[in-house]
């Protein structure tokens, strides 16, 4: 019983999650009853209480391994999601530019989509083989304005001048290491022109990249307010919650547990 208290308290699930996860044979009430049991107390059914000891015993031993087990594609740390979800939703109330970049496979994908969701209006863009140049992410963008492009890269960055001014759509670019420089210069370019806040998420690549002073004589740098290495967090031994599996679990994770920018 007491293994059992303190596996609830270190894991924060309760005896109706431990019933779901133990599957047909057990209930809430059940587990409940056992847990409040106490020495000299009579049970109706005593050949429950060895069998629901064996069951929780070897539900947690289980549980315990799978947290040592190495992580399908996809995972992502409690502590690196929220994060990450700060520094996007400072620039987006700066109206700045903000860049988070780390290794690959640590969530910034899974994140930069929860952030989409979270901020009703936002533009997210995967960047791509076919996006990476200028005109190529211009029609990017025009697709997921669901407007008219033009077929030139003239009339399509007028195209979103003017969906864009005035109203503050955060654009999201994921996978932004990726993107030219003429690309690049295009962003910094609808960010001045339409005053919205832009959010850049890749390697450390995309970070050398935007904080070269050389291109654009540091006009992008410059503008750049807010940047995150998610490896900082990675890098530290420090306990963490359970881990993440998909954009809703962020997105949930995040209504729970606002983090404050500090």
């Amino acid at each position: 019983q007491g293994d059992f208290e303190r596996f609830k308290q270190q894991t924060g699930l309760s005896n109706a999650q431990v019933r779901r996860r133990l599957g047909t044979g057990y209930s809430a009430a059940t587990i409940s009853t056992f847990c409040n049991l106490k020495s000299g107390d009579e049970y109706s059914r005593a050949g429950d209480v060895d069998r629901i000891a064996r069951g929780l015993n070897q539900f947690m031993e289980q549980y315990a391994r799978n947290l040592d087990a190495p992580r399908p594609s996809g995972f992502v740390e409690t502590k690196v999601a929220t994060r990450i979800l700060s520094p996007i939703q400072s620039a987006v109330k700066l109206r700045a530019i903000g860049v988070v970049y780390g290794p690959a496979g640590v969530g910034k994908t899974m994140t930069f989509q929860a952030a989409q969701q979270i901020m009703p209006g936002s533009i997210y863009i995967r960047v791509e083989k076919s996006t990476r140049s200028m005109s190529g992410l211009a029609e990017a963008i025009c697709d997921a304005l669901r407007i008219s492009c033009g077929r030139t890269l003239y009339k399509r960055q007028r195209a979103i001048n003017d969906a864009l001014k005035g109203t503050d759509r955060p654009i999201l670019i994921d996978e932004a290491h990726y993107l030219s420089n003429d690309a690049l210069d295009l962003l910094r370019d609808i960010h001045d022109v339409c005053g919205v806040p832009l959010c850049l998420g890749g390697t450390v690549d995309l970070n050398a990249k935007v904080s070269d002073t050389a291109a654009w004589y540091g006009q992008f740098a410059s503008r750049v307010a807010l940047r995150y290495d998610v490896a900082q967090d990675l890098s530290r031994d420090v306990r963490r919650k359970a881990p993440l599996f998909s954009v809703d679990e962020i997105i949930q994770c995040f209504r729970s547990d606002k983090v404050r920018l500090t």
